[in-house]
């Protein structure tokens, strides 16, 4: 049965009317941002009910080393032989719903950015940072099985830039969600990392991210330090809006065996809101959120806090923060830290806003700039590596 629909919206603070003050003075794309689900007024139904979207993920296809392509309907990059590290298996997950240029060409930048960053930083190990990861490209692909019963599904991802992404050395999941054609249900399928069953003493770390944003040293280093630190799960709250807790694509997590998200499949097809800007956060707010802060092992990066943040963000608690008080309202005796950022690392939203193009941003090197003469720099660094 689905979720009610009632519950949704109920647990916003107090609303910042600097912001209804400020918004209409802000760009259009601060304006857009802002034309979020958890800034709106409380639906009072599904708007999916009775065909909501399925998450079948029939197949999957990886091409390492540019040898012949791999399919299987399991997932392939996390078998331990194709590790890019030793000590886990690690994924970056990202949706690919639409056959749109922009994203497409975003994602080349993002991987771009991976290799710039080692430039600017003098690193010269041939695998470093999110070099060391597997990013994983969720598409819309009709199951051949289905075909016979729905018909085509309008929209899909063009085979060509499918076989770009295997041609690049990512890991294809195909997506059928038994609907005419994909919509923002898409945005929810990268999620599904999370369920992933590894086996006995095997570990994996997983990344969720959108495909048109670029690695920032803001980024980098929080996730190194993360990754060096030993906690479950990561949110980073690096630019200054909270429009909620746990933004989609910002925030990762890591797990031994089944780990917390084995029903994210259920979960997902059950949730009645798939489909307006913003509903993959409110899934993230009202049903990741709420497992991640039980398990007591989350770390948040966050900038120090001004009179700008206070002003931007759409309601009190909207970031819930301080983390560990709201951990502890669902578990005791959890370790849920916030750790500030260092002054040197630039916040990235000051020159890549909520996007950019890499050719735009490459010479601006305080925003790539991990500061290794630091002592958490150097050592944001060395977790990054390859070990």
């Amino acid at each position: 049965m689905q979720q009610s629909p009632d519950r949704y919206f109920a647990r916003k603070g107090k609303n910042n009317g600097v912001v209804s003050l400020l918004l209409p003075f802000a760009g259009a794309r601060a304006q857009g941002a802002y034309t979020h689900t958890l800034n709106g007024f409380p639906r009072t139904r599904s708007d999916c009910s009775p065909h909501c979207p399925m998450v079948d993920i029939w197949q999957y296809q990886y091409r390492p080393d540019a040898a012949k392509t791999l399919t299987s309907d399991k997932p392939i990059a996390t078998l331990k032989r194709h590790w890019k590290v030793k000590s886990e298996a690690r994924i970056i997950a990202i949706g690919m719903f639409n056959g749109k240029k922009l994203y497409a060409d975003g994602l080349v930048d993002y991987i771009k950015s991976f290799g710039h960053i080692k430039r600017v930083n003098k690193i010269e190990d041939s695998l470093w940072g999110y070099e060391t990861f597997t990013v994983r490209i969720y598409v819309a692909k009709r199951n051949p099985a289905k075909i016979g019963e729905l018909g085509a599904l309008l929209d899909d991802t063009p085979d060509d830039m499918i076989e770009d992404f295997l041609r690049r050395g990512f890991e294809v999941a195909y997506v059928d969600n038994g609907l005419t054609r994909t919509g923002k249900d898409a945005t929810f399928w990268r999620f599904m990392v999370a369920a992933e069953a590894m086996p006995d003493g095997e570990r994996i770390r997983y990344l969720s991210r959108d495909a048109d944003a670029l690695l920032s040293a803001g980024e980098a280093f929080s996730v190194g330090e993360w990754i060096a630190s030993g906690h479950a799960f990561h949110r980073m709250h690096i630019i200054p809006i909270c429009l909620g807790p746990l933004t989609a694509m910002a925030w990762g997590g890591s797990h031994v065996g089944k780990g917390s998200f084995s029903d994210m499949k259920n979960m997902i097809e059950y949730f009645p809101y798939r489909f307006q800007y913003g509903d993959d956060e409110l899934f993230t707010r009202d049903m990741i959120w709420p497992r991640i802060k039980a398990t007591g092992s989350v770390m948040t990066h966050q900038y120090e806090r001004g009179v700008f943040f206070r002003a931007v963000n759409p309601y009190r608690g909207s970031c819930e923060e301080p983390t560990q008080d709201y951990c502890d309202e669902a578990k005791l005796g959890g370790k849920c830290p916030d750790v500030l950022m260092p002054d040197e690392i630039e916040s990235p939203w000051q020159a890549l806003g909520l996007r950019g193009k890499l050719s735009t941003v490459k010479d601006n090197l305080a925003m790539f700039d991990l500061h290794p003469e630091t002592e958490r720099g150097r050592k944001a660094i060395e977790a990054l590596k390859a070990n």
